[in-house]
């Protein structure tokens, strides 16, 4: 109990009374800053289960309010409540916290779309930045399920999709392009009036019918933009072809 008492003394402490009488005390508000409490309550309590269970206690005997967690954001000098963060930046720390409180214990973490409201910025680093940590991935086993092609893609190994209840392998995916990782799957990446409207155009080039193939293809360069990939192999085709 020393130790809960050191750790509570070096927090700040707010006494909240009762407005008829001052005497009467209605909350005691600790204020921790940083992690090192919570490191310190780790050496009291032992696990981080423990601590969880212990809180759950506090909170269910009304011996605990509440705990209000504020993070420090880059150009903003108010700390933000956790509520108060979208729920993009909610998931990433609490997979991030989840890995830290768990870490290094033989844990095995299971994921079920950890990554549904994740940018795709943060999809693209979420694995990488887990295998950065070599004894991390020593210790610990990771089992995710994802339906992002960008999580697909930093794959290195032992990536699987299942099928009328089979689970395949999906091999040499890393490193691909969002629409090489769907495309391994046998997934169409285009809408169908996309693809009808492309496919008629290559029939064009084929058949020689540059007018219309010419016309076509300034049509759809219009709707789907110049940059479109089959757009720019089909004029190339038509170039080399209409010679």
């Amino acid at each position: 109990m020393d130790s809960l008492q050191n750790t509570l003394k070096d927090s700040k402490k707010e006494i909240i009374t009762a407005n008829a009488n001052s005497s009467l005390v209605n909350m005691i508000k600790y204020h921790f800053k940083g992690d090192k409490p919570l490191q310190d309550l780790k050496k009291v309590f032992g696990y981080e289960s423990d601590i969880f269970k212990i809180l759950n206690i506090l909170y269910v005997t009304k011996n605990l309010a509440n705990i209000i967690i504020t993070v420090k954001k880059e150009g903003i000098k108010q700390p933000i409540s956790f509520n108060s963060l979208s729920e993009g930046e909610q998931q990433f720390i609490a997979i991030k916290g989840m890995i830290y409180l768990l870490q290094g214990k033989e844990t095995l973490f299971l994921w079920d779309e950890p990554d549904t409201f994740l940018n795709p910025s943060w999809q693209w680093n979420l694995l990488p930045d887990l295998q950065k940590d070599k004894s991390l991935i020593q210790r610990d086993q990771f089992i995710m399920t994802s339906h992002s092609p960008i999580i697909l893609s930093t794959v290195e190994k032992h990536a699987y999709f299942m099928e009328e209840g089979k689970i395949n392998s999906i091999p040499k995916v890393y490193g691909r392009t969002v629409n090489d990782a769907l495309s391994e799957q046998g997934l169409n990446i285009q809408g169908e009036d996309n693809l009808t409207e492309i496919d008629k155009l290559f029939e064009l080039i084929e058949e020689r019918e540059f007018t219309m193939a010419k016309e076509t293809l300034n049509i759809l360069e219009d709707k789907y933009g110049k940059n479109h990939p089959d757009l720019i192999r089909a004029g190339v085709l038509f170039n080399l072809y209409s010679k």
